[in-house]
């Protein structure tokens, strides 16, 4: 939620402030593994079943650059 003000100034209550400042704050809580990323979204993973030949075909007929998670 993003404070604009076209239309004048907002009075935004504290909780606001308490949850945006936290929000910028957080950290990731785990680190993304490129492997285990590979081995469940790849693209041969994808190949092997019929529902992951459509969402490459999808994917290819939208332009995408990128059909799978690749390293």
């Amino acid at each position: 939620m993003w404070i604009t003000f076209c239309q004048g100034p907002r009075v935004v209550s504290w909780s606001f402030w308490v949850k945006y400042v936290i929000l910028i704050a957080m950290e990731r809580l785990t680190k993304a593994k490129k492997i285990k990323g590979i081995r469940k979204h790849g693209f041969l993973v994808r190949m092997k079943t019929n529902d992951g030949k459509k969402m490459i075909k999808r994917r290819r007929d939208q332009g995408r650059k990128r059909l799978a998670v690749s390293l």
